[in-house]
């Protein structure tokens, strides 16, 4: 899905959910697995470099109840290439993918993927693409 965001162009693009996520650590809470969402952004064009993180994905389940990303992880735990969970710079031209952590209910499946980047002002944009799953 193509989004315009100011001066920048940015696709942004998912490949597949995985439920459960293999991991040596168990999520934190009872009742959880961890859940993947292997993504790719690409920074099509802009003035500059952007950044990029988990924060603009979220999953949606039937009953409108969202899921945010994790906030705490190690890459190691893991044996799928993950996406940059904090910000990091993608410049112009380039590309980054991998896979975006979740906690989610056992037995509970999402049927959306939402993206909702900010713009240049640090708001969010309501309207990103979103993906049945």
């Amino acid at each position: 899905m193509h989004l315009q965001n100011g001066e920048y162009k940015v696709t942004a693009t998912v490949f597949s959910y995985r439920q459960p996520l293999r991991s040596q650590v168990p999520p934190r809470r009872g009742g959880y697995v961890y859940a993947g969402l292997e993504v790719r952004v690409c920074l099509d064009s802009g003035p500059g470099a952007s950044t990029v993180s988990w924060d603009p994905w979220s999953l949606t389940y039937p009953d409108n109840t969202t899921i945010e990303t994790v906030n705490s992880w190690s890459d190691d735990w893991f044996s799928v290439p993950l996406f940059p969970g904090m910000d990091r710079p993608l410049r112009p031209g380039r590309c980054l993918r991998g896979w975006v952590l979740f906690e989610v209910p056992k037995g509970k499946r999402p049927g959306l993927a939402e993206y909702a980047p900010t713009d240049v002002y640090g708001d969010q944009i309501t309207d990103g693409p979103s993906w049945e799953l």
